[in-house]
């Protein structure tokens, strides 16, 4: 089964995502700030994706983002950003290369993106971590 961490400070988002995704199969963990995921992602077993918030008490989305670029394992782990912030804003604060899905959005949209994004990752390589890095 596929796990999603879902990082998301607002409680009723939070749980509609969770109910959501778990009727369409999927095994859900919530955290509600960054420090909080990075815990969560040092568990076993490790999420296969993450849909996260940008704006959290302390950890931010981007704070986060940041902390899981730097770990070999966890920037493996696709990432979708969740924002209310205008597209340019979250941009700006994540850099490139990752889906953006702005608030107020569907589930419908969410499950379409993390399923591309989830075959994605599938299909690319794994690469082992450099040892002398």
């Amino acid at each position: 089964m596929t796990l999603v961490l879902v990082v998301e400070d607002e409680p009723l988002i939070a749980m509609a995502l969770e109910a959501a995704l778990q009727d369409a199969g999927f095994v859900v963990s919530i955290a509600s700030n960054g420090k909080q995921a990075l815990a969560r992602l040092a568990e076993q077993p490790l999420a296969d994706i993450v849909l996260l918030d940008m704006m959290m008490p302390v950890m931010s989305g981007p704070a986060m983002l940041e902390m899981m670029r730097e770990d070999p394992v966890l920037n493996a782990i696709p990432v979708i950003i969740l924002s209310s912030l205008p597209l340019e804003s979250t941009l700006a604060r994540v850099g490139g290369g990752l889906p953006v899905i702005r608030k107020p959005y569907t589930i419908k949209e969410v499950l379409r993106v993390m399923r591309s994004e989830l075959d994605r990752a599938a299909r690319s390589p794994k690469q082992a971590p450099d040892p002398s890095a």
